[in-house]
């Protein structure tokens, strides 16, 4: 009887856990991208553990980090997150509201507060970024994905706070009117009193609604901003390689910022200004009722004033165009310049330097000029605006002989319908400057990321390649520079390409990484077709990569080395700084490995700024190691136990080389030419075959 019991008892805890399970990833689906669940849709299994969850998120490109939830993390709206219970570790998802965050008890089924139950959970969680869509960005998908980053709530505060303003605003017209008409005609003062109050009333009224709306505005706008600029930068870092090419850093750099600006004012301002200037439109009902013999010279003045809007959104967004396009070349060059202040100075080519920024400053500085002289104009044509309707419908009502009872409530109603107006001025300046924006960030918006969504998420290989009629040229009037080659790595292979400069060897390196892409034939790591994979899962979890042009970041020598990877300690950065001879360089170092180094290696010689590079491609022991021209600033001691470590590695290596002594540890050295493999065989053999005699008569002690 006790055994029925318990097991009856463990059944429900099972079916308590699976049920707060399914209502855990059932939550999750509302905050990434609804295409990520297909597979679930269609009668897949849910993802029952973390690190499934884990591997369904970065197989859809969704952007994940560990945070720290500290005191009072529940009044911050930062979006969904996964937090972990304290006692047994099971995940919960954290729903923002409007004050506070909520969460499902997975054992229990409880809807819980996080202000009150916070100390059921762990310190950690789990945030992710809602991904844009993977087509193509337009304003219309930007502005879907920030209405989809708030709740019911704030759209809901946010209408009636302007509900709110307009209608206490509509009541001052009509207690002017009832002053003019009947409080002072009778000349009953003890009607003033409750009058005044009621309007003091209603003016503190609408200070209190008016702070509110803009309290509300605000949260939008953050809540709106943080998730578009962390969309906006995983948007970035998921296109290709290729296309960052097509653009300098300080030109990428603008559009991004000029993405950024678009995106922000799309949301917040735009959105608080569209909302005041609809509700305002209530006005016009009020315009219609108090107009009478007016109404006529009021609509004159309202079009007069829409008139002055439209010359100003074209002439705005006309000058607009031709600014963002000279700024963004000018940045550019700016960027270019002092990247390469070095080069200038030691060539005495600053009067030079000088130049080039001059062409792309004169432009610039012409269109920026005629801004502020257009400006000067339309806030002249404005003021003058301004002054119209009163002296019209002054005229006016001495032309109709209007009462003043009702010219005093046309005149207030005047005002405000003018108000409204300018509203809409300040909203056909807004997008006469985001439009000329969303045409420079176009290219950004236009580009589709490298790795598309569902794609299998790779984290084993052995480490086998194989390259099947391989088809490639740079560009559509070039020459093929492969035309259908062939090629078979094994596991555990030491590999050298070598060939005459020009033959593809650091291309081949790059289609193989999936950095470049071919006009036809296919590339396999062991059963996994390249195309058909997340490229970022290879890249992360099997490959190293040490290319020519490789580059350091700003932060630590260990920064450089495990690049922020939370799985990786201090000993596995010791451990690939010894493989890279570069150990004791860092022990003599007074910091050690948290000596500071800048992008352009400062603090470091060349040769251990190679050795960095060499250590960051060991550290994740990848199944498969990239070198291209790794050694070439090494000296012959450093690059003596550098190429020895490598050669007792297990992994498949593959090095481009120009000295003998790095590609004879080499078992396989394969020749390019001509776009195909020439030559395959160790370095005996193709010795034998003369090879090397030929090269060294051209290239000395380099293959």
């Amino acid at each position: 009887m006790i055994t029925n019991i318990f097991l009856q008892q463990l059944a429900q805890r099972v079916d308590g856990d699976r049920k707060a399970m399914r209502q855990t990833v059932d939550i999750l689906r509302s905050m990434i991208d609804r295409k990520l669940w297909k597979q679930m849709q269609s009668g897949a299994d849910l993802p029952s553990n973390f690190d499934e969850l884990e591997l369904l998120l970065e197989q859809y490109n969704v952007f994940f980090r560990t945070i720290t939830l500290s005191d009072g993390w529940w009044t911050r709206c930062t979006g969904y997150m996964l937090g972990f219970m304290a006692d047994d570790n099971s995940h919960v998802v954290l729903v923002p509201g409007f004050t506070d965050y909520t969460f499902t008890h997975p054992k229990t089924g409880e809807s819980m507060k996080a202000s009150k139950h916070h100390n059921l959970l762990k310190q950690e969680a789990l945030i992710a970024c809602f991904p844009f869509p993977e087509e193509k960005l337009t304003v219309r998908s930007i502005m879907r994905y920030a209405v989809s980053c708030l709740c019911i709530y704030d759209l809901l505060f946010c209408l009636i706070a302007c509900l709110g303003v307009t209608l206490l605003t509509m009541f001052t017209p009509y207690v002017c009117k009832l002053i003019f008409s009947e409080v002072i005609p009778s000349g009953d003062a003890s009607q003033i009193v409750p009058i005044a109050t009621l309007l003091l009333s209603a003016a503190a009224g609408l200070t209190m609604v008016e702070i509110a709306r803009n309290l509300v505005v605000v949260r939008i706008k953050d809540k709106v901003e943080y998730s578009l600029q962390t969309a906006i930068m995983s948007r970035l870092l998921l296109l290709p390689a290729t296309f960052i090419k097509e653009f300098t850093p300080g030109d990428i750099s603008n559009r991004l910022l000029s993405l950024s600006r678009v995106s922000s004012n799309l949301t917040a301002n735009f959105l608080s200004t569209l909302l005041t200037f609809l509700f305002s439109a209530v006005m016009f009902i009020q315009f219609f009722i108090y107009g009478g013999p007016l109404l006529t010279t009021g609509i004159i003045v309202i079009m007069i004033q829409l008139f002055a809007i439209m010359m100003e959104y074209y002439y705005t967004e006309k000058v607009q165009l031709s600014v963002n396009a000279s700024g963004s070349h000018l940045i550019g060059t700016l960027f270019a310049l002092f990247s390469g202040i070095q080069k200038i100075k030691t060539s005495g080519a600053e009067f030079r330097a000088f130049h080039q920024w001059a062409k792309a400053y004169a432009p610039s500085e012409m269109y920026s000029s005629s801004q502020p002289l257009a400006s000067f104009y339309i806030t002249g044509v404005s003021y003058c605006l301004k002054f119209l309707p009163m002296i019209v419908t002054m005229w006016a009502a001495w032309h109709y002989g209007l009462a003043l009872s009702d010219y005093i409530a046309y005149c207030a109603v005047l005002s405000l319908v003018c108000k409204a107006v300018s509203q809409l001025q300040g909203i056909t300046k807004m997008v006469s400057r985001l439009l000329p924006e969303t045409r420079l960030c176009q290219p950004i918006m236009a580009a589709t990321p490298e790795v598309k969504e569902g794609r299998r998420v790779v984290k084993r290989i052995t480490g086998q390649i194989d390259i099947r009629g391989l088809k490639f040229r740079y560009a559509d009037d070039m020459p093929l520079l492969f035309d259908g080659l062939n090629l078979t790595i094994n596991s555990g292979d030491y590999v050298a390409l070598v060939g005459t400069s020009g033959c593809g060897k650091s291309t081949l390196m790059r289609l193989m990484l999936g950095l470049e892409h071919p006009l036809g034939g296919s590339i396999f790591y062991d059963q996994y077709d390249l195309s058909d994979i997340n490229l970022r899962s290879l890249r992360q979890y099997c490959i190293g990569i040490c290319m020519q042009d490789g580059q350091l970041i700003e932060g630590t020598i260990r920064d450089n080395i495990i690049f922020s990877d939370p799985h990786l300690t201090d000993e596995d950065a010791w451990e690939a700084a010894r493989l890279a001879a570069l150990d004791k360089d860092i022990r003599k170092f007074p910091l050690g490995m948290d000596t500071p180094i800048t992008v352009d290696g400062k603090g470091v010689s060349g040769g251990q700024r190679q050795r960095i590079l060499i250590a960051r491609a060991l550290v994740r022991k990848p199944k498969v190691l990239f070198l291209d021209e790794a050694t070439s600033a090494l000296d012959n001691i450093s690059q003596h136990i550098v190429v020895e470590n490598l050669a007792k590695l297990t992994c498949t290596r593959i090095v481009i080389a120009h000295r003998l002594s790095t590609i004879r540890q080499c078992n396989r050295i394969i020749v390019l030419k001509d776009g195909r493999v020439a030559d395959d065989g160790n370095f005996n053999e193709l010795q034998a075959r003369g090879y090397f005699s030929d090269f060294k008569n051209t290239e000395g002690d380099e293959a």
